[in-house]
């Protein structure tokens, strides 16, 4: 079992003054395009050693609401001064640490009913322009890979619509077929799986082909895969992110369901 003091002071190590994870040590502000998504994958590593507390979950909605475009829930800028448009890795680690099984913040809530209440033409929802919110751009249109939708959904604990439920298990019974040591989509992938149904046959068929394609890219599980993502083995996220998955029974490692 890790120790926690330990863990704590590694991921220090790696945070801005804005409270976001980033690849390097000791970082400025602004230092990264990602950093939503790697602070996503801290908590949830608390969270999977017992770790996590409240102030934890205090700290990471001030981390997430100075990020946050004002004036509009569920609408992210990537850093509290990156004003760049932002891009789909960022919300699919934001919504999923913050559903129930993980953080039980309301932020997956917040960007389903964002995408839900945002259209062009009456028509077309999903659209995240943190540039210019609520103006339609196809980089800014989520609703174009239906994956996403319906992970907002299940993070947010609704059931989405069927059709984005089969293109969402297609999405990840495809994940890594074309660069299965691309460490990017596994870690994608895996966020998606984190909030799946546990309950739902496509679900559950999705996660074992997932698996068996997943187990002979990376071995060694998710440590390996951010080792490699960071290109550095000593992250902290590399050194204590666990690749359990409730979909899989007992976890990616040593799972009995394949």
């Amino acid at each position: 079992m890790a120790d926690e003091a330990t863990m704590r002071a590694d991921f220090a190590k790696y945070m801005d003054s804005d409270g976001l994870l980033t690849p390097t040590e000791n970082p400025p502000p602004n230092s990264t395009g990602n950093g939503i998504l790697y602070t996503a994958f801290m908590y949830m590593t608390y969270k999977q050693y017992g770790f996590l507390t409240d102030t934890d979950k205090t700290n990471y909605s001030k981390t997430l609401t100075a990020c946050q475009v004002n004036g509009n829930p569920g609408l992210y800028n990537r850093a509290p001064g990156k004003f760049d448009l932002e891009a789909p890795d960022d919300y699919i680690g934001l919504v999923a640490s913050s559903a129930t099984q993980w953080t039980d913040l309301p932020y997956a809530t917040d960007v389903l009913n964002y995408g839900k209440s945002t259209s062009y033409l009456g028509l077309i929802h999903y659209i995240y322009n943190n540039v210019s919110p609520g103006t339609f751009s196809i980089q800014a249109w989520y609703g174009r890979q239906p994956q996403l939708p319906a992970h907002f959904a299940y993070s947010a604990g609704v059931t989405p619509a069927f059709w984005r439920q089969v293109w969402w298990a297609l999405t990840i019974g495809t994940s890594g077929m074309k660069t299965p040591t691309d460490p990017n989509s596994w870690t994608l992938s895996w966020l998606l799986l984190s909030t799946a149904p546990t309950n739902s046959f496509i679900s559950k068929t999705a996660a074992k082909i997932w698996y068996h394609r997943f187990s002979k890219a990376f071995p060694g599980g998710m440590k390996d895969v951010f080792s490699t993502y960071f290109q550095n083995p000593n992250h902290p996220l590399a050194l204590y992110f666990i690749d359990t998955l409730p979909i899989l029974g007992n976890g990616s490692s040593g799972n009995p369901l394949i």
